[in-house]
């Protein structure tokens, strides 16, 4: 769960420089020229750290304290309400991918109500992914 969620922080960055490379070059993208693109390994990492985010609870819970989790339950949890605040999601339709979305941000806005009866961050932070939900 680490590795994800350093290589998520690590090339989130590179996202942006990825698309000012492809208005550059007129139509070569970065993946042409590198053989490498930030955004696919972004956001298969991504998928991987709600993967494993699922399991995690599904084994351990989140009753125990888990420093590292914080930093992962934020992460995921306010991607998830700005992913559900895209054009995709308000469709009358609401695709499977969505709805696991949504998933992810209830089970992150649990984790971090759970993990707030151990240290007090998790419960602001938890206050404030509750204040900015529908």
């Amino acid at each position: 769960m680490q590795y994800h969620n350093l290589v998520t922080m690590t090339f989130y960055p590179f996202l942006q420089s990825e698309t000012s490379f492809n208005r550059l070059t007129r139509g070569g993208s970065f993946q042409e020229y590198s053989g490498f693109s930030p955004s696919r390994l972004y956001g298969e990492s991504k998928a991987s750290l709600q993967t494993l985010l699922h399991m995690f609870y599904h084994r351990h819970g989140f009753e125990d304290y888990y420093i590292f989790l914080l930093q992962v339950l934020v992460q995921l949890g306010f991607d998830s309400l700005e992913r559900l605040r895209t054009p995709e999601a308000q469709q009358q339709h609401f695709p499977a991918v969505m709805k696991a979305t949504r998933a992810t941000l209830i089970l992150c806005a649990k984790g971090l109500r759970d993990q707030g009866r151990n240290f007090y961050l998790s419960e602001l932070v938890f206050r404030i992914l509750r204040d900015k939900m529908n």
